[in-house]
């Protein structure tokens, strides 16, 4: 015990369940009364506090199964917990649980619910704790919310204390630091020993029926591949290509969990609600759900002249409960518009449109051009069997290109820094101008028009467009 902590002069005398853990670790009993008296003032700060003494914990654990000080973010620090398993698996979920609670998207519960529950979590973390390693422990066997912190109207009431001892609190902790216990800082040889009498000792509160449903929420997250660059084309919903690459539904709890369903929903309905059931995810396990078929709205998405905002919703439920929901932006692109080499290029293939009316112009004028360089107007594809004849039919759908005297314009305005918007063949005959993409989107559709195999070739800031001479790739 750290003696100095306890020789500060501040009046402290304030009923709560932690205050029987000042002389274990008068640290912890700070932090869990700090966390109990800023909740009226500020859930924010409570769950601050509440996380605080979550690390706390992590950290002495790995003090004790380390021999030296445990330094390392919380990442590190949860991987060393995962590979020692000092606890049971229901406090490892607890200590879990509140290392999460302030940045956790829990749908539906309020910042008081949350506190209580996150105050319910620390108790039961601090009575194992004590338990296992202190010679007398002295923590009352269920947690006792203090008065003030009886929910009324949705709104905790605000003694007028608070304020000053949170004060007080703060000065304490700040002065004295963590102050781990004789404990902790001088761990007990037999390591292994140790470990056995943590993982069977239950002093704890069990958690009840709505406890273990919030913490189930609390552990479980989803990983989504580009999580910030999601968007939606019109060429997407024509090829049926997902806006996801994968989802990760991760159980970070020690509990197998079964009968869950994921359902990811549009804001602006540019597709139907999608459904997936998850049939088991195991304890400290995960799920792996690859580009998931969407039925898009392809109407929506050609009406579009402008880009614009959307949003995706991902919810994961067990049955009426919903355990998690998450917000992810949809960037939803112009009709016309593309995102290039930077995703899925092969969606470029979608504007290559041989059967569009104004193709058939330039092929017959490609005709004319062929019968006058070969005596032979037939567009005859790779019948002839000859790459010659062939190179020829390109350089016919090319001269006739070059008649059309299209001159080079930079892409059309737009107020995106991605994606570009592609001018469509009746926009480049109109206007008679284009860029290295629109022309090479014009030039593979002719060439496909005529029975022959386009290649399109993309590179840094240029493309263009290329041919098989024989049918056998």
């Amino acid at each position: 015990m750290d003696e100095n902590y306890l020789s500060l002069n501040a009046p402290l005398q304030f009923n709560s369940s932690f205050s029987d853990l000042e002389s274990f670790w008068p640290y912890a009993a700070d932090l869990g009364r700090l966390a109990e008296v800023q909740a009226p003032l500020s859930p924010e700060r409570s769950l601050v506090a509440l996380g605080s003494l979550g690390e706390a914990a992590v950290r002495a654990l790995t003090r004790v199964y380390m021999d030296k000080e445990a330094a390392g973010s919380r990442e590190q620090l949860n991987e060393l917990m995962e590979k020692q398993r000092p606890c049971p698996d229901e406090i490892y979920d607890c200590l879990q649980a509140l290392l999460r609670l302030r940045d956790a998207e829990l749908p539906d519960v309020s910042a008081e619910r949350r506190v209580l529950f996150g105050l319910s979590l620390a108790y039961s973390v601090c009575q194992w704790l004590e338990a296992v390693f202190a010679d007398a422990p002295k923590l009352s066997p269920t947690y006792e919310t203090p008065a003030y912190l009886s929910e009324s109207a949705g709104n905790f009431q605000t003694p007028d204390l608070c304020a000053e001892y949170a004060e007080n609190l703060h000065r304490r902790l700040a002065q004295c630091g963590a102050g781990l216990p004789g404990a902790f800082t001088s761990p007990k040889p037999d390591k292994s020993a140790l470990r056995s009498l943590g993982q069977k000792t239950r002093p704890y509160q069990p958690l009840s029926a709505d406890q273990r449903e919030l913490l189930t929420a609390l552990l479980l997250s989803l990983q989504v591949v580009r999580e910030n660059e999601l968007f939606l084309s019109y060429a997407q919903s024509c090829n049926n290509v997902s806006v996801f690459d994968e989802i990760t539904v991760v159980n970070g709890s020690s509990r197998d969990l079964s009968d869950l369903e994921l359902t990811i929903i549009s804001e602006q309905d540019v597709f139907k609600p999608c459904r997936q059931s998850l049939a088991s995810l195991p304890k400290f396990g995960s799920t792996l759900i690859r580009a998931p078929k969407l039925e898009y709205n392809p109407d929506f998405l050609a009406s579009l002249t402008e880009s614009a905002e959307g949003r995706i919703i991902i919810e994961i439920s067990s049955g009426s409960a919903l355990l998690l929901r998450r917000l992810l932006p949809l960037k939803l692109y112009a009709y016309d518009q593309t995102a290039g080499w930077r995703f899925r290029p092969e969606l470029l293939c979608a504007y290559v449109m041989p059967n569009h009316p104004e193709i058939a112009k330039i092929t017959a004028d490609a005709v004319r051009l062929l019968e006058k360089w070969t005596k032979n107007p037939s567009l005859d594809g790779y019948q002839s069997d000859d790459p010659n004849r062939v190179l020829r039919m390109a350089a016919s759908v090319y001269g006739a290109l070059q008649q059309q005297n299209i001159v080079y314009a930079v892409a059309p305005a737009s107020f995106d820094f991605t994606g570009q918007r592609v001018r469509l063949p009746e926009i480049v005959m109109q206007r008679k101008m284009g860029n290295c993409m629109d022309l090479s989107l014009l030039y593979a559709a002719c060439l496909e028009a005529i029975g022959l195999h386009p290649v399109l070739i993309c590179i840094r800031e240029h493309m263009f467009t290329g041919v098989w001479l024989t049918d056998s790739i």
